[in-house]
């Protein structure tokens, strides 16, 4: 019987992806070494964070200094954060929020009396996210696009980068596809390019990036092999039917792609849509 439901169930979910996939473009994950690196999609709403959103844009990382005003760097990092499933210091399941991490960097010293993010105090927040330095001098479109995309490519780690506007402003670097950077701007809340978010603001410059290396669990590597593939979501989904059992996984939390609780074939689906190799 149970084999029977997974054949169906395989059957189903590879009519369904093939659908799916005849339309929509597919990106993959931003430690990929494809030509397109993305960081994982869910279609979670973290991916439209804004810094004067939900229920952390009037707290303040300093007096008079709220997070609508001057919260990009901690929106910034939790929205990285969230997208890799990177968990916050002393908890076992994901919670980030910009709330939530911004109370953990008051806690812990990774802010400053004047509302300054202290990068190296980043681990004491979110032990899986090791900061490992900045580059200046990237003062073009052109330099900088290089530079982040020889970090996306590195292969000693999967690295998170944050690009900055001359220490006004900064984003999340997301993906490169045909030449141009595509950034969470947590000032609007939205995915842009580059460009677009270095124009919204006359005062505006770019000047460096800083970068982490990510060192937990790959979401959808429930093999633990470093790369996300169909070989995961193939034990996802015989997860999810019960015909092998969780303790058969080396990464087994990395099942649960969408951070819905469950581990099911809506988690096999997406990792499918978001392997690294395609």
């Amino acid at each position: 019987m149970k084999k029977k439901l997974f054949r169906s169930l395989s059957i189903l979910l590879t009519f369904t992806l093939l659908l799916c996939f005849s339309t929509t473009p597919l990106h993959s994950f931003a430690y990929s070494k494809d030509s397109e690196q993305r960081l994982p999609h869910t279609g979670a709403t973290w991916k439209s964070w804004a810094q004067g959103g939900g229920d952390w844009g009037l707290e303040t990382i300093a007096p008079g200094k709220p997070m609508a005003n001057k919260g990009c760097v901690v929106t910034s990092v939790a929205m990285a954060a969230k997208s890799y499933r990177a968990l916050l210091q002393g908890t076992t399941v994901d919670t980030v929020t910009p709330l939530t991490f911004l109370q953990k960097c008051k806690s812990v010293g990774a802010l400053n009396s004047s509302g300054d993010y202290v990068w190296g105090n980043t681990s004491l927040v979110l032990p899986q996210l090791v900061y490992r330095g900045s580059k200046n001098g990237l003062n073009t479109i052109d330099k900088m696009t290089n530079e982040v995309e020889s970090y996306l490519n590195r292969t000693d780690a999967h690295y998170v980068v944050l690009v900055c506007f001359g220490g006004n402003h900064y984003v999340v670097a997301d993906y490169i596809s045909s030449g141009v950077l595509y950034v969470y701007d947590p000032a609007e809340g939205d995915v842009t390019t580059l460009q677009t978010a270095l124009n919204r603001k006359s005062y505006y410059s770019l000047s460096g990036i800083f970068y982490f290396a990510y060192n937990g669990a790959l979401r959808g590597d429930v093999d633990g092999n470093g790369i996300v593939d169909s070989t995961d979501a193939r034990l996802v989904l015989q997860l999810s039917v019960g015909s092998i059992a969780i303790t058969s996984l080396a990464n087994p939390e990395a099942a649960d792609f969408n951070g819905d609780g469950s581990k099911n074939s809506t988690d096999a689906s997406l990792i499918l849509q978001n392997t690294t190799h395609k």
